[in-house]
């Protein structure tokens, strides 16, 4: 049996440094499904925090138009050394500035020295994902071990 990790160690591995990149899944104009790769980090509760220009296309399908048609998502980190991966479903919403002030020095020093650039442009948005599905994946082992750590769907 492979690696069967507790909530705790779920989240030590999303707020690893050398897990610094995911891919957001969601459904953009016309229904259809795309992704973005994206620099995250992520809460005490596991919330997925990200920062993305509000001239991206994801900007704009969050923020523009109906949200409460598109805050479902599904984020994913994989580890392609080990093999494990985190898939996680959650509902969506952009951060105010006042939040995000209270979570942009967590979510900066995750990301380290390349994030920085990012800190005073003007065109940042901030969004959050809150977990409501979260599964772990030891993909290494045959048959592969699967690790329900939240379900609340």
């Amino acid at each position: 049996m492979g690696f069967t990790p507790t909530f705790a160690q779920v989240m030590a591995f999303m707020q690893d440094p050398s897990h610094m990149h995911g891919v957001l899944a969601y459904h953009a104009r016309g229904n259809w499904p795309d992704t973005a790769f994206v620099a995250f980090s992520v809460t005490g509760q596991l919330e997925v925090i990200f920062g993305t220009s509000t001239a991206s296309r994801k900007y704009k399908t969050f923020h523009n138009h109906d949200i409460s048609l598109r805050d479902r998502v599904g984020f994913n980190v994989t580890d392609k050394e080990r093999r494990y991966t985190v898939q996680l479903k959650g509902v969506i919403k952009e951060l105010t500035s006042n939040q995000i002030a209270l979570l942009e020095s967590d979510h900066y020093d995750k990301l380290g020295e390349a994030s920085k650039r990012f800190k005073n442009v003007d065109d940042q948005a901030f969004f959050i994902i809150s977990p409501r599905y979260v599964v772990f994946t030891d993909c290494l082992e045959d048959p592969w071990t699967r690790t329900v750590v939240l379900e609340e769907i």
